[in-house]
């Protein structure tokens, strides 16, 4: 199981642009706020590149997170999957593995 982020994440940017001015949009993407909002304060929000760490720090929560779904304990254990974060560089095309 690959969770794969990617540079220049808009949901991740709207996440950082969200907590720095306080504010929690509507809908859809205030969800994505709340699910990306603990990475990006982990980040810092005063880090000039919060936007970059804080997608970082959100693909290894979501790996972590996806070792504990009903059967993948089990399945990674018995050597069948494995449970890797990565990051895709739009620009180069390279995928550069995390974990």
């Amino acid at each position: 199981i690959m969770v794969l982020g990617h540079v220049r994440c808009g949901a991740v940017a709207a996440t950082v642009a969200a907590l720095r001015a306080g504010e929690r949009p509507a809908g859809d993407v205030g969800y994505l706020v709340d699910e990306i909002a603990p990475a990006a304060l982990a980040a810092g929000l005063d880090d000039p590149d919060a936007t970059e760490k804080a997608m970082r720090v959100h693909v290894g929560r979501t790996a972590r997170r996806m070792r504990d779904v009903t059967g993948v304990p089990a399945a990674v254990a018995a050597g069948r999957v494995s449970v890797v974060g990565a990051v895709y560089d739009l620009d180069t095309g390279w995928v550069d593995l995390l974990t």
